[in-house]
């Protein structure tokens, strides 16, 4: 063994001893309520089972969501009715020209540009909550001042992170139980690709969603069309209106459960 790797070891073996010591005599450095608290509280975190830390983390993100402000809005083109490419008439017509309803918008951008649900809270007094995982548009979002809670997090798929702290992933499942909601009026989702995934990951039974606006390209594959379309009807949906915007390379597809 060379000079240095005996210094490393000794070195490990004389912390283990300092810790070892320091663990033993700790009840005479520290105040022994203090120390009895400390091993309750390590203790009560062994001890907490699956729901409640799942719980916990659910609470850490709807911490992390940011109420409106209720600035006046910062549009950059106030004049306008409605920003979307003709969706939000449809769903402001489909819901029977609903009063104060809930949306939420996966995927909203920067919460102007073509956004579905901004002509909802200008018309209607809607409220919801808004998702996107870019930090450029998610700054450009809370700077709109929209009336809707905003949430800075992006849709995963996979394991959820043992805390959001320092992560934005979030399960679509654990989406809906952050929000809270029972009933939702519409869900409008634009992941790019991963709307397929998106829906067979939410629980249409636990939430009550009325109207879904899926955006999708203009050229989307007769297969994912198809895809959606079983996927939908199984949950008790029928499409109801086609929006398309050739110059946009967009289309929507708008469903709704009677």
């Amino acid at each position: 063994m060379s000079y240095r790797p005996r210094r490393i070891a000794l070195l490990t073996c004389v912390l283990v001893l300092i810790s070892i010591s320091v663990f033993y005599n700790i009840r005479s450095l520290v105040p022994i309520d203090s120390v009895n608290f400390m091993y309750s509280e390590i203790g009560s975190i062994f001890r907490m089972n699956p729901a409640s830390i799942h719980e916990n983390y659910l609470q850490t993100w709807r911490e992390r969501m940011i109420r409106p402000d209720g600035l006046p809005y910062n549009l950059s083109e106030p004049s306008r009715a409605d920003f979307s490419r003709g969706q939000s008439r449809v769903v402001l017509a489909l819901s029977g020209n609903k009063k104060n309803g809930f949306f939420v918008d996966v995927g909203s951008g920067n919460g102007e540009l073509h956004s579905v649900t901004l002509g909802l809270e200008l018309q209607a007094q809607w409220e919801g909550v808004l998702v996107e995982s870019d930090p450029i548009k998610f700054k450009q979002l809370l700077n709109k001042h929209r009336r809707a809670s905003c949430l800075h997090a992006r849709i995963s798929f996979g394991k959820p992170a043992v805390s959001p702290a320092s992560n934005i992933d979030l399960l679509p499942s654990d989406l809906f139980q952050v929000i809270n909601r029972t009933h939702i009026d519409l869900l409008s989702i634009n992941l790019h690709g991963q709307e397929l995934d998106f829906l067979w990951s939410v629980n249409f039974h636990l939430h009550s969603v009325r109207i879904v606006v899926i955006e999708l390209q203009v050229n989307v594959s007769k297969d994912l069309y198809l895809q959606l379309a079983s996927v939908m009807s199984r949950r008790g949906y029928r499409v109801s209106h086609h929006v398309v915007d050739g110059r946009a390379g967009k289309k929507d597809i708008i469903y709704i459960r009677d």
